[in-house]
């Protein structure tokens, strides 16, 4: 999987749902939320349950995510 970093958000190049995951169970993420707009899905997750998206992940090759690709 290709990443590059971003202006406050790094992007995900060329990720492949059902073949790459993201393990974000060291984060201890209180929320994870995911949305796709003009075909760029976004994973954003709030840390501290302040209701606020404390990091954010963008996929940019149109691939949608799916809950198996996430290690929570």
């Amino acid at each position: 999987m290709r990443w590059a970093r971003g202006a406050g958000s790094d992007r995900i190049l060329d990720f492949q749902s059902g073949t790459d995951k993201f393990h974000l169970s060291g984060l201890g993420a209180g929320q994870m939320r995911y949305s796709v707009t003009a075909g760029i899905g976004t994973l954003a997750g709030d840390l501290d349950g302040d209701s606020t998206a404390d990091f954010a992940l963008l996929f940019t090759n149109g691939t949608a995510l799916v809950s198996t690709d996430l290690t929570l």
